[in-house]
């Protein structure tokens, strides 16, 4: 661009993070050297290098796009009924890094109520990929404790993968159920605990109907 003698102009470097970008990694930039800049007429550069205007950030926490929610279809059960699939999801680890899971929180973002629920189970995958409510490979990680609107497991140190660590919900429906009462479970924000990072921003699952 021609700009005249004694004028100056202004940049602005912009950058998106990397999805497996580490918790405590710093991100900034600068021009280390003269010969770093290229002008289209012989120019003589002057200043003190590296050149940086000092902005740095750090990656801290969580956010949703990292986390990978598998639809787990729609079903129409029954009193008594389960345990069915109700949430299908995969924690990263800490970015590029493994981790550990140490609590996860639910909510139910349908109108079912706790009446209508007998139980809500964690389940992690034994790595097929398939839920099988303990009949395969997957682990029983216990039942979900109701705790305010939240269900919720406290007690846990489960390795996260940098890869991903899949998880199951398994749903059983009380025998003392409302009719077209629905299920739609989610995480929500700070719905993940003791990982790397400050929380998670609210993820949507694909919607579970249980039109009961």
């Amino acid at each position: 661009m021609d700009r005249n003698a004694g004028t100056s102009e202004r940049f602005f470097l912009t950058a998106d993070v990397a999805l497996n970008a580490r918790d405590g990694d710093v991100i900034g930039s600068q021009v280390t050297s003269p010969l770093d800049l290229e002008f289209a007429e012989p120019t003589s550069v002057d200043g003190t290098w590296p050149a940086s205007s000092g902005a740095a950030w750090t990656v801290d926490g969580m956010v949703a796009p990292q986390i990978s929610v598998m639809s787990a279809g729609a079903s129409t059960l029954g009193p008594g009924s389960g345990p069915a699939l109700a949430f299908d999801f995969k924690l990263p680890g800490n970015g590029y890094q493994g981790d550990a899971l140490n609590g996860i929180q639910i909510v139910n973002q349908g109108d079912a109520t706790p009446a209508d629920l007998s139980e809500l189970r964690l389940w992690q995958d034994g790595g097929n990929g398939t839920f099988d409510s303990g009949t395969g490979d997957d682990t029983d990680l216990g039942a979900l404790v109701l705790q305010g609107s939240a269900w919720q497991s406290l007690s846990m140190s489960i390795p996260l993968s940098a890869s991903g660590t899949r998880f199951f919900v398994s749903l059983v429906v009380s025998p003392t159920f409302t009719d077209s009462a629905l299920v739609s479970l989610q995480l929500p924000l700070n719905g993940v605990i003791g990982v790397h990072g400050s929380g998670v921003r609210t993820v949507r699952p694909s919607a579970l109907p249980s039109k009961r």
